[in-house]
């Protein structure tokens, strides 16, 4: 089992004085165990355990602050027992040690200078004594274990006090722990470990305080393979019991439940053991990198990760030889696979991104094609409304031209009815195409639409219905015309339409000048022909006419 240590204090036991966030701390942790054990210890499960899990998160984020709190803590000690003589001086500077030893062990060992030149401890065999054993764990704690052994072999203790005595039980069972910790593959790892049950077996026949006698008989039934037993002694002492003594209960509780192949409470104390370690302030401890390694076995990466970079910080810090030589074992396979993971991360990070950046590109070739075709059926819109423009304007010059002639009310109502029925059927076939586009539009057929687009046939349909319409009723109002105008040729040259309601293209361009309209624009654009095309008709006939420009022009009003 891993090695673990109880605090002490110098000469009469003494209760520790906290600050107002300390005792805030304790109440705190005393509360939620008290909760735990008052109910059913069968609920603690995946999410109590998740829970405690977050907020040891928050305890190693303001590590930091913990940390604080205890250096000025001792710092204070350190600055009070300066100005203080005898007995009361030492006190002092053996409590800084106290905070010390699991923090810093550089400090450690300057306090014990300074606890060495009191004149008074130099005249105590207690306090001599004393000085040794401390230096002996501060030793231990930085892995050099000859030297702890030679020192505390030095220790007279025909000369030690009981609480003295008791520091030396505890101080030989640690090191002789983390002795046994550090060889566990060696021959002589049995012979430690029996050297360490023989000091627990001194501090249990020694320690007066309940609590701390019965963490250590816990922890000797544990080892002993006798967890139920370890369990009872722990339980009854977790609602009595203060910060420091719940660190090792809470530590024990889960090497109980380890034993007894309980994975979620074994999970669950060693978080609590985390949290009071990190809220205590101590940089030496084994919860914390015990529980990464739990973490990265049931997949949880990142934590084990995260708890174990603050764990080897931390055992850096305190100058923790065997901590960081533990920590160190566990961390090269958790960093590989946390790099595995990120490296998956950012694989997947990647293709992530192209898949969105691809997404992104066809999204916009999608809508940019949806805006040409938009643009395209603006256009084509626009060119029918032009169109129809053109058809009411070219219906109402016929109407104006038709106001000028003597005919009956049959022929002009029959005039009216045929243009109004041809703009209804005209607006009926826009209408019906616009739908067939929208319905292509909102199925995504785009090809489909694409070929719609582009087909003139309708165009060209409603163009020759439109010739065929202006032919009827030209025709109708003009019978004569197609004779009258072959009258003003030559007779090689005149030109006959293929029906008796139709008219030719150069036909219609001066039946256009014969309703009134010369202009040649206007008639290119009523026809939908270009200028150049109009000029050329226009000069062809003329030249194939029998009069001049003039009588020519003369004569086909009246025609």
């Amino acid at each position: 089992m891993p090695h673990q240590k109880i605090f002490h204090t110098f000469g009469k036991p003494k209760r520790k004085t906290f600050s107002y966030m300390n005792r805030a701390i304790l109440f705190t942790i005393i509360f939620l165990s008290t909760i735990v054990f008052s109910s059913n210890s069968e609920n603690i499960d995946k999410n109590l355990i998740n829970k405690m899990l977050e907020e040891l998160d928050e305890v190693v984020d303001n590590d930091d602050i913990y940390k604080e709190i205890r250096a000025h803590r001792a710092d204070s000690l350190v600055q009070t027992a300066s100005h203080r003589k005898g007995q009361q001086r030492i006190d002092l500077y053996v409590e800084a040690y106290n905070i010390y030893s699991h923090y810093q062990c550089d400090s450690a060992v300057k306090t014990l200078q300074r606890l060495s030149l009191v004149p008074e401890a130099s005249e105590n065999g207690d306090v001599k004594e004393y000085l040794k054993i401390a230096n002996g764990e501060i030793l231990g704690i930085m892995g050099l274990y000859v030297e702890a052994y030679e020192t505390l072999q030095s220790v007279n203790v025909d000369e030690l006090s009981h609480q003295n005595k008791l520091f030396y039980f505890q101080t030989f069972r640690s090191v002789f722990g983390w002795i046994a910790d550090y060889s566990r593959n060696s021959p002589s790892y049995e012979k430690y470990v029996k050297l360490t049950n023989i000091y627990r077996d001194s501090i249990i026949a020694t320690e007066t305080n309940k609590i701390a006698h019965d963490i250590a008989l816990a922890d000797k039934h544990i080892v002993n393979g006798d967890p139920d037993e370890a369990l009872n002694l722990l339980l009854e002492n977790l609602a009595n019991a203060e910060r420091t003594e719940l660190i090792y209960l809470y530590f024990n509780l889960a090497e109980a439940y380890r034993e007894l192949g309980d994975t979620d409470k074994y999970t669950y104390y060693l978080i609590m053991a985390s949290i009071s370690d990190l809220r205590a302030g101590v940089t030496e401890y084994l919860a914390l990198p015990t529980l990464a390694n739990v973490l990265y076995k049931n997949g949880d990466i990142d934590r084990a990760y995260k708890y174990l970079i603050r764990s080897m910080d931390d055992a850096n810090f305190c100058k923790a030889r065997l901590r960081t030589m533990e920590v160190s074992n566990i961390f090269p396979i958790i960093d590989k696979a946390y790099k595995q993971k990120e490296l998956e991360n950012r694989k997947w990070a990647r293709i992530f991104a192209l898949i969105l950046v691809a997404f992104v590109i066809v999204l916009l070739c999608i809508l940019a094609f949806m805006l040409k075709q938009n643009n395209k059926l603006n256009l084509i819109r626009r060119k029918l409304a032009d169109a129809n423009s053109n058809l009411k304007r070219v219906n109402d010059e016929l109407q104006v031209a038709n106001k000028n002639l003597i005919k009956t009310d049959r022929i002009k109502e029959d005039y009216i009815a045929r243009f109004l029925e041809r703009c209804r059927s005209y607006l009926d076939a826009l209408e019906n195409y616009r739908h067939s586009l929208l319905k292509l539009a909102k199925n995504n057929q785009h090809e489909a639409l694409m070929r719609q687009l582009k087909d003139h046939t309708l165009v060209g349909e409603e163009q020759q219905r439109f010739y065929h319409d202006f032919d009827k009723a030209f025709l109708d109002i003009h019978p004569n015309f197609v004779e009258n105008f072959n009258n003003l040729l030559k007779e090689e040259e005149r030109v006959y339409p293929k029906s008796d309601c139709s008219l030719t293209t150069e036909m219609r361009i001066f039946a256009l000048i014969r309703l009134g309209i010369n202009d040649s624009n206007k008639i290119a654009h009523f026809l939908n022909y270009s200028l150049a095309t109009i000029y050329n008709y226009r000069s062809r006939i003329t030249n194939k006419s029998i009069h001049d420009k003039d009588q020519f022009n003369e004569l086909l009003m009246k025609c």
